[in-house]
């Protein structure tokens, strides 16, 4: 089920658009990332618009880019 995005982060790292450490923590970072988004508009029941997904992917990009 992962093996696209893992393929994917791997190619990002080869061609350093993505930092260049070990897939597992890149993996855990966004997982991370997109688990809070999901819960937090739940629980405050924050409307999810695409202004907040473009915010929210910005902000995990800069996490990620090398």
């Amino acid at each position: 089920m992962f093996e696209p995005l893992l393929q994917l982060i791997e190619r990002g790292k080869k061609e350093h658009l993505i930092k260049d450490m070990d897939t597992v923590w890149l993996l855990a970072f966004m997982i991370g990332t997109i688990n809070e988004i999901a819960k937090r508009t739940i629980y405050y029941n924050y409307k999810l618009t695409g202004e907040l997904l473009e915010a929210n992917f910005q902000l995990c990009w800069d996490g990620i880019k090398a």
